[in-house]
């Protein structure tokens, strides 16, 4: 629990900002926003001083199902048996490495990277060492005096970008402050870690299972687990045919004569019910302050096309057409995909015969000039196409 001072009109947006934020992949029960606004209430003191429940755990419980609830799903695998164009593209694409286990023994290459991360602000270094089955991370502190070792246990993200290190212990786990970009063959800080950024360790945030959790949510199939104590030997690992799909064990039953024949894919039948689905993971990480959705700066919208593509006028203007599959193949990559295709789907719309054309006169390139990749955090190796749409997309307002 964090303590911060609220006014009740501050409570009310931070709560509804709190309930956008919760979307699972079948949507938040209005009753629980119900009980969140009844709690928090209750939390009111006469100073108007809030015990604001933690916003990451909040998110990290509202993936952990119980034990057992993995037995409904069948795993991307099966579903391969049937549909093998999809799956094909599936298993080529990022969503079926999002997430990995490092087994004992297994040494990765980044590891024996020569290259040192220096937080001069904090006085601490980070270099890597790799042997003996280990992947560790050094955090120097105190001129050398001072020295803690992180053994990486889990990895998250597929590489395409970046990959960031989770440790555990006993207590929970720790993300680690240094972060490896493959297309630039370096490390670098942890996106929100950099020089001079407050941290509980010098190694990383420690979190406990349930902060973890909002971690794992959006990288597994399936989380199992508590509050307490997550499952991840039960939980399904990646981001596979079922997150988006739906549990497909009666669905696998039913074509084997076995089962009540139940359908698998979700009944999505417009723009913002699919981008509910998308965006309970391409959003940002924890609830933020409805007038600034991004914090204090705009610097990361970029990373969360969720966020990003409601602000658009093509999204807003389409009457709930528009969504994340309308440009996206949701069974392949970004990578995979010409940029024509993305453009034909501008010119679908921007046409003369829509009379709607672009002032340039131009018929490609339009994802560059509209939805220019930007960076993030600071000068980190991390660059995204900015989804928020605009005329003009450098422009203040």
């Amino acid at each position: 629990m964090v303590k911060t001072n609220f006014t009740l009109q501050q409570l009310n947006g931070r709560l509804k900002s709190l309930k956008n934020s919760l979307v699972t992949r079948t949507g938040i029960a209005a009753s629980v926003v119900v009980v969140l606004v009844a709690a928090s209430v209750c939390y009111f003191s006469v100073n108007g001083t809030f015990d604001v429940p933690d916003p990451q755990e909040m998110v990290g419980v509202s993936w952990i199902k119980p034990v057992g609830s993995e037995a409904a799903f069948a795993g991307s695998k099966t579903c391969a048996d049937c549909h093998a164009r999809e799956s094909r593209s599936y298993f080529a694409s990022p969503h079926s490495r999002t997430l990995h286990r490092i087994a004992a023994g297994e040494e990765r290459p980044e590891f024996a990277a020569k290259q040192t991360v220096t937080d001069d602000l904090n006085g601490v270094r980070y270099s890597l060492r790799k042997g003996e089955g280990k992947n560790q991370v050094v955090a120097a502190s105190g001129g050398g005096a001072n020295t803690e070792v992180g053994e990486a246990r889990w990895v998250f993200g597929s590489g395409t970008r970046a990959r960031t290190y989770l440790t555990q212990n006993d207590s929970g786990f720790l993300q680690l402050r240094v972060t490896y970009y493959p297309p630039a063959k370096m490390w670098n800080f942890t996106p929100g870690s950099g020089p001079g950024a407050p941290y509980h360790e010098a190694l990383g945030d420690p979190y406990s299972p349930a902060q973890a959790a909002a971690c794992f949510g959006c990288h597994t199939t399936v989380l199992t687990g508590t509050r307490k104590s997550l499952d991840l030997t039960h939980s399904l690992l990646n981001v596979g045919c079922e997150s988006c799909h739906g549990a497909a064990r009666n669905h696998v039953d039913s074509a084997t004569g076995d089962g009540a024949g139940q359908l698998v894919t979700p009944r999505l039948h417009n723009g913002p019910q699919i981008m509910q689905l998308c965006s309970s993971c391409h959003r940002m990480p924890v609830a933020t302050d409805d007038a600034k959705p991004m914090g204090a700066s705009e610097s990361q919208l970029a990373r969360f096309p969720g966020v990003a593509l409601v602000r658009s006028r093509c999204f807003i203007a389409s009457a709930g057409k528009l969504s994340c599959i309308t440009c996206h193949n949701p069974h392949q990559s970004t990578e995979q995909q010409k940029p024509s295709s993305f453009e034909s789907k501008c010119l679908s719309c921007h046409s003369t015969a829509h009379q709607t054309t672009c002032s340039e006169g131009k018929k490609s390139g339009c994802i560059n000039c509209h939805m220019p990749q930007e960076s993030v955090a600071g000068r980190l190796p991390l660059r995204f196409h900015n989804h928020w749409i605009r005329k003009d997309p450098f422009e203040m307002t």
